[in-house]
């Protein structure tokens, strides 16, 4: 029979073994646009050096940043079976394992069914088996507790579904849907305050998915808390402004208090390899201002993006791109000095947005395409309060609840 305080060693020279196969799941490295943090280099430097412990608190700060990646949650289990294996105590140790099966569970679920998460996941269930008796049960499986309370409310039984959601947000303290559907349940059962509660356990666990912050504004919405709500599902599209969902709590808000919702109007020149200069000739409008644009849009493709990106090795449109050659139209168009009264609606559009410094929220917001989308997170994390402001002023328009400043 094994000695249980000899578990820890055993498992982790079993990881070891396994890393030894080459069977260690190789899964898609994430998009050109979120490339490899320095945390994320570094950890894996030390991971694939075997110290795991040292990798530990990276990981941990990794999947924070990303609890989506399956692979953070993977390698925070691997540093916590590391780090059991230097307790002296059968109790710490067996609080690290049980915190590593959360963390392979978390994977599973994620997607991550490799040889190695199962393998490991079967050798802590038998290490679970021959724990003391009030430790012997593995931790639930926050995933199956999900399915159970999705059943039960299926049935209308909200009660039952709210302790199932609340037992998985428990088993997994950063099981985005645990948290989302126990607050769904509790705004079923009419208990709004808790429901919003739920809801901002979600955002904290990933503040850039929609769903939380669209479910708590209709909660605010329905108890006729209109600031609140319309500031919530501003917080959805800021999560991710390019599905049109983001933008339906939003529209709803809209219509209950006479308001409108609509992007500032402002069409730029196509621009391709066949353009032609004589496309945009001076009628006295300016339109002779948007040549700098096209030109420079071509240079760029041509010489800057590999300059500017010179990691990527595909030229994609690009927000400095769109940005920059943009600004070389409102150069050109001070220089004509046409009348306001006789300029073209687009370019008083660009005029203005270029005055207020929101020529970035307009284009990642109104104007992105699948090249531009990859720069969005980039932005976002250092100019949310912008993208808000943007949408606040110019895509909200009347109405007889309307705010236009920051609440």
């Amino acid at each position: 029979m094994i000695v249980l305080s000899a578990w820890p060693v055993l498992l982790l020279a079993a990881f070891l073994r396994f890393q030894d196969t080459g069977l260690e799941p190789v899964l898609t490295p994430p998009p050109q646009a979120q490339r490899q943090s320095d945390h994320r280099q570094k950890a894996d430097a030390l991971f694939l050096e075997g110290k795991l412990v040292e990798s530990l608190p990276l990981y941990t700060a990794l999947a924070k940043n990303d609890p989506s990646e399956p692979l953070y949650a993977e390698r925070r289990a691997a540093g916590l079976i590391a780090k059991s294996a230097t307790r002296n105590k059968l109790p710490q140790q067996l609080a690290l394992q049980r915190s590593a099966y959360a963390e392979l569970m978390r994977a599973k679920a994620l997607g991550d069914t490799s040889p190695y998460v199962l393998m490991m996941l079967e050798k802590l269930r038998q290490l679970f088996e021959g724990a003391p008796a009030e430790s012997a049960a593995p931790p639930a499986d926050p995933v199956d507790l999900l399915k159970q309370g999705v059943a039960a409310q299926a049935k209308n039984d909200f009660q039952s579904a709210l302790k199932c959601f609340q037992a998985a947000a428990n088993a997994d303290p950063t099981f985005y849907d645990a948290a989302l559907y126990a607050g769904e349940a509790e705004q079923r059962l009419g208990n709004d305050n808790a429901a919003g509660a739920w809801f901002n356990k979600a955002i904290k666990i990933n503040p850039n998915r929609e769903t939380a912050y669209a479910d708590w504004g209709n909660t605010l919405l329905n108890s006729n808390q209109l600031l609140l709500a319309r500031d919530r599902f501003i917080d959805g599209i800021l999560a991710w402004p390019y599905a049109r969902s983001s933008w339906d709590g939003l529209t709803r808000w809209a219509k209950m208090t006479h308001a409108e919702v609509y992007c500032p109007h402002l069409i730029r020149p196509l621009v391709n390899e066949h353009f032609d200069p004589r496309s945009v000739s001076e009628d006295g409008t300016g339109r002779a201002a948007w040549l700098p644009y096209m030109l420079g849009r071509h240079s760029y493709q041509a010489t800057q993006f590999h300059q500017t990106f010179p990691s990527e090795k595909q030229y994609r449109h690009s927000l400095a791109e769109e940005v920059t050659s943009l600004q070389r139209t409102v150069e050109a168009l001070r220089k004509l000095n046409i009348p306001p009264a006789k300029l073209d609606a687009n370019l008083s559009t660009l005029l203005m947005l270029s005055d207020n410094h929101m020529l970035e929220p307009f284009v990642l917001l109104h104007a992105a395409d699948s090249g531009i989308v990859q720069d969005y997170a980039a932005y976002r994390a250092s100019h949310r309060e912008q993208l808000r402001l943007f949408i606040l002023q110019y895509d909200i328009h009347g109405g007889s609840q309307i705010v236009t400043h920051l609440q």
